[in-house]
C-alpha cells in the first residue's frame, strides 16, 4: 500500500479498497450486518402487525443506518473493482436494492401528497427483498453450504425414493383393501 501511496491518492484508495474487499473480515462483518438487518425487518414486520405505530419510529432510524452501511459497501466495491462490479449478479442485486431504498427514502422525505406517499409505500415494500441478501451468508459458512449443496445434488435421488415409497404404499394399500373387503371375518 505504501508503493500505491507514492503513485497517487486514487491508486492508493483503489488498493486500500481492494484490500478491504478481499478481506474475509469484510465479508464476515457484512454477513453480520445482513443478518442483523434481516432480524430487524422481522421485528418491524411483527410490530406493524400489532399496529404499534408509536414504537415504529426506531425503524426509520435503523433503516437509514443500514442504508448508509450498504451505500458505503457499494462505494468500497466500486472503488476497488471499478466497472467489473457490474458483472457480479450479487453486486447488481445489491445495487438495485440500495438504489430503490435510497429513492424511497428521498421521496418519502420530500413528498407531502397522499398519492406520492402511496407510491413510496410500494417502494418500501420492495425493501423486504433485502432479506434475500441473507442468502449471501450461506457462502461464508462452509458446513451450511455443503449441506445445501448436498441437498440440491440429492434432489433426484430423494424424488426417486419418494416415488418408490409412494408406489409401495399404494400397492400395499390396495392389497389391504382387497384383503379386508373379501374377508368376512374382518368386516
Amino acid at each position: 500500500l505504501d508503493l500505491l501511496w507514492r503513485k497517487g491518492k486514487w491508486q492508493y484508495a483503489q488498493g486500500l479498497c481492494r484490500h478491504i474487499v478481499e478481506s474475509p473480515i469484510f465479508e464476515a462483518v457484512l454477513s453480520v450486518v445482513i443478518f442483523a438487518n434481516a432480524i430487524t425487518i422481522g421485528i418491524e414486520a411483527d410490530m406493524s402487525i400489532q399496529n404499534d405505530e408509536e414504537e415504529m419510529t426506531w425503524s426509520l432510524i435503523v433503516e437509514v443506518l443500514f442504508l448508509v452501511i450498504y451505500i458505503v459497501e457499494l462505494i468500497i466495491r466500486l472503488v476497488a473493482n471499478k466497472w467489473r462490479c457490474f458483472r457480479d449478479p450479487w453486486f447488481i442485486f445489491d445495487f438495485v436494492l440500495v438504489t430503490v431504498s435510497l429513492l424511497g427514502q428521498i421521496i418519502g422525505a420530500v413528498a407531502s401528497f397522499p398519492a406520492v406517499i402511496q407510491q413510496v409505500l410500494i417502494l418500501r415494500a420492495l425493501r423486504l427483498l433485502r432479506v434475500i441478501r441473507a442468502l449471501r451468508m450461506i457462502k461464508q459458512m462452509r458446513a451450511v453450504w455443503r449441506l445445501v449443496s448436498g441437498l440440491l445434488t440429492s434432489c433426484n435421488t430423494m424424488m426417486s425414493t419418494l416415488a418408490l415409497l409412494s408406489l409401495v404404499l399404494y400397492i400395499f394399500a390396495v392389497l389391504g383393501i382387497e384383503m379386508i373387503a373379501k374377508d368376512d371375518s374382518l368386516q
